[in-house]
């Protein structure tokens, strides 16, 4: 009877509300303890501060200077490169995917190829793409389209090559004409929002690699490659959190969007 009370009451969506928020909360407390625990142990001399600096010597000692010296222009190279690898990388995988899943003679024509190419770490491209495409924005674009590619074409495939059976007859029998459009890409649209939800955290990942191992001299890996060359362990350290908070920051965003986007879901958040 009190449940049936709950329902009839709409005070189940609030209780859930109360619950998610008190889950969030949850979060940022295990986040309070991790930074604080952080911040103690160097004090007391539990790790050595020199190679693990607290939160405050992070501020001080590396945070501040950056942001009054180059951190804003590196922060736009970085996002320049992530943006330019991330929009190709994933055009060309979402196309080759959804073909591959769609049409057999296309997953045979490319199905070896892709599985030969896929395990090969985009990291491992940086000195083939040095010397094709030099130093500079376009072989850092270069390496991160990698990243951003094989996560796109595996899960546009899947989504596909999953099509309902009988939402395909269902449309053969209404006269629908063009199933790729009408039908496929908007079955797989789940798919797709995962793999460019992972190729999102793929690129920026793949920044730090690009950046730090030479394919060009700006942006946050390249300083944070600069930081460790110096044994500046404050700045090594900020621009490790600068990369996670603007990880954290893309995820959370995406995930806003994803909702909206599959908002018939009812699952969707």
């Amino acid at each position: 009877m009190e449940l049936e009370r709950v329902f009839a009451s709409g005070r189940l969506a609030g209780t859930l509300s109360r619950f998610a928020e008190e889950r969030r909360w949850l979060g940022i407390a295990t986040l309070l303890v991790f930074f604080s625990l952080w911040q103690i142990l160097p004090f007391y001399g539990v790790v050595d501060r020199h190679l693990f600096p607290p939160p405050s010597a992070v501020v001080s000692d590396g945070l501040l200077p950056w942001l009054r010296s180059t951190f804003l222009s590196d922060l736009l190279y970085s996002l320049m490169h992530w943006a330019t690898g991330l929009a190709l990388g994933f055009a060309a995988g979402f196309a080759l995917g959804i073909c591959m899943g769609w049409y057999r003679v296309v997953d045979s024509i490319f199905y070896y190829l892709v599985e030969l190419v896929r395990p090969i770490p985009p990291i491992a491209w940086i000195p083939a793409m040095i010397i094709w495409l030099g130093i500079g924005h376009t072989t850092a674009s270069a390496v991160i389209f990698i990243g951003a590619f094989f996560p796109a074409l595996i899960n546009c495939y899947s989504g596909a090559r999953n099509v309902d059976p009988v939402l395909i007859d269902a449309a053969r029998v209404l006269g629908t004409r063009n199933l790729l459009l009408k039908v496929v890409i908007p079955y797989a649209t789940p798919f797709i929002l995962t793999g460019l939800r992972i190729a999102i955290a793929a690129c920026w990942m793949c920044v730090v690699a690009a950046e730090m191992f030479g394919t060009t001299r700006y942006g946050l890996g390249w300083t944070l490659f600069l930081a460790e060359s110096y044994g500046n362990m404050a700045l090594v350290f900020a621009g490790m959190i600068t990369f996670g908070v603007i990880g954290l920051a893309m995820d959370i965003a995406f995930r806003r969007f994803e909702r909206w986007v599959l908002r018939w879901k009812p699952l969707a958040g």
